[in-house]
């Protein structure tokens, strides 16, 4: 099976989950600004960014009470991950002190020049239960299916130098 490991970066918590790999994209998209000019065939293209979106889909796999009961408490704290953390102010109001910022870590293809993964954002998180695959027995009234899809969106923010300098070419 595969790691896929997600850190909240304002609590510093994990989640971990281990599974079968079902789907991994990598997206890059490099944004121009087009400017049509008078007289010239082509417009004028100015660069504006690079972006990156990774979409990982996988299975989990609940062999057991003890084990799906381990990955659902992960599933919920990948959930609770997606909110932002708030500091408390006079009167009882709270307000955002900081966003859910998260670093995703997967083997070599998730991970930043230095280790320890890429630092983004999640822009979605799914996780559907396979109905026909079953539920696992529990001696109370929880209901743990025995195999669950889950995938995510990351939208990875840049904290590397990347690009071309005269230094760098090579």
């Amino acid at each position: 099976g595969i790691i896929i490991k997600i850190t909240h970066i304002p609590t510093g918590r994990s989640c971990r989950f281990l599974g079968a790999l079902t789907s991994f994209k990598d997206n890059y998209t490099s944004t121009w600004k087009e400017e049509p000019v008078y007289g010239r065939m082509d417009p004028i293209p100015t660069f504006q960014r690079t972006g990156r979106k990774i979409s990982i889909s996988w299975t989990i796999v609940n062999e057991s009470v003890k084990i799906g009961k381990e990955n659902m408490t992960e599933v919920s704290k990948l959930i609770n991950f997606l909110y932002p953390k708030y500091s408390s102010q006079e009167g009882g109001a709270t307000t955002i002190s900081t966003a859910p910022v998260l670093k995703l870590q997967f083997t070599n293809l998730v991970n930043s020049s230095g280790g320890g993964g890429l630092v983004g954002f999640l822009a979605g998180f799914t996780f559907d239960p396979v109905i026909d695959a079953g539920w696992v027995k529990t001696s109370g009234s929880e209901l743990i299916p025995k195999e669950l899809e889950a995938n995510c969106e990351f939208t990875v923010l840049h904290t590397d130098s990347l690009g071309w300098t005269a230094t760098n070419n090579p």
